[in-house]
């Protein structure tokens, strides 16, 4: 489906953007993700698991709803300087199989803050007994859990996405 930049899209197709809860664009190939990604204003999960990313635009910082963010398999190295300071709803970060460490991931600012919304979030489930396991940073990212108002594959909304 081809399609024009988005400033050329109809005000229902921008809109879609501005809704868009969960966007799922893993595996495909992705070297990068444009800047236009943090006019996903109301995005509370990032999915984009086995690609090519080497680093987040830093308009990710601005999605203030993004709870779950899910890179893992990509080439990153570094997290936007502010992603755990702005993005105040963040409570997973998934990371596995990038060259991050985990003291790179601790010494973010925010990383506190962070810290304290990720372990509230699983005193929650613990205290409706919902059982859990974890794994490193995203200390179980809920795949099972999944609260979205529209899903758009990379085919959907190919224009958006830089490859």
């Amino acid at each position: 489906m081809n399609r024009p930049p988005t400033s050329r899209w109809s005000k229902s197709e921008t809109a879609l953007l501005y809704e868009l809860s969960l966007l799922n664009i893993s595996r495909n190939k992705l070297k990068s993700l444009p800047e236009s990604i943090g006019g996903c204003i109301s995005l509370e999960e990032l999915q984009a698991d086995g690609n090519l990313i080497k680093q987040l635009p830093s308009s990710v910082c601005t999605l203030v709803h993004l709870k779950f963010l899910s890179l893992n398999n990509n080439l990153i190295r570094q997290l936007p300087e502010n992603l755990l300071k702005d993005c105040k709803a963040l409570q997973n970060v998934s990371v596995h199989d990038n060259p991050i460490s985990m003291d790179q991931f601790q010494q973010m600012g925010g990383f506190e803050e962070f810290e304290e919304r990720r372990k509230k979030k699983y005193d929650k489930q613990i205290d409706s007994n919902v059982m859990m396991s974890s794994k490193g940073l995203d200390e179980g990212i809920d795949n099972d859990i999944h609260h979205f108002v529209a899903t758009i594959t990379a085919v959907g909304i190919a224009p958006f996405i830089t490859s």
